[in-house]
């Protein structure tokens, strides 16, 4: 919806929260962005891709702004919503937050196999 800007008329307050969040993320402004992000998850957004990129993008900040261990919860609540739960390479390569993510994601597959 972001890619062509239906965010913009999204119906749904958390949806709106969530677009609203991850703009305000990619403007560097992680108070309010995880307060929107928040927000869309307590909304209760309809899709879990969306509530896989509200824990994402909540991950970045925490682990950009020296909070590892909630970096960590946020992964870990991504990948409970869906197990197979990817970065993008250019992400899994960021230097702060994809060795944590790297682990969380060995961590949540040997727990599913065994």
């Amino acid at each position: 919806m972001r890619e062509i800007g239906a965010d913009q008329i999204a119906p749904r307050h958390a949806e709106r929260e969530l677009s609203a969040g991850i703009r305000a993320y990619e403007e560097g402004k992680y108070t309010i962005a995880t307060a929107r992000l928040q927000s869309a998850l307590s909304s209760d957004l309809m899709f879990t891709r969306d509530k896989v990129a509200a824990h994402k993008y909540l991950a970045f900040i925490h682990c950009a702004s020296g909070r590892p261990q909630q970096c960590r919860s946020e992964f870990r609540q991504a990948f409970a919503l869906d197990p197979d739960f990817e970065l993008s390479r250019a992400e899994a390569g960021h230097p702060v937050w994809g060795p944590i993510y790297q682990a969380v994601r060995e961590e949540t597959h040997r727990s599913q196999n065994r």
